[in-house]
């Protein structure tokens, strides 16, 4: 019985330990999508006053 709820322990550890890092992954992707945006905003600016000089 003990083994049991040992493992139960450990699988339910193992289970949010993965959510943690999936939420991490989510947030480290969403913020190189960002400066990704950012970056071509940049670009499009200096594009444009290329342009206009």
């Amino acid at each position: 019985m003990s083994l049991k709820i040992r493992n139960s322990n450990l699988e339910t550890r193992n289970k949010s330990e993965i959510q943690i890092l999936n939420v991490q992954n989510v947030g480290i992707n969403k913020l190189s999508l960002w400066i990704k945006i950012k970056y071509l905003e940049s670009c499009n600016v200096h594009r444009s006053v290329s342009y206009v000089v």
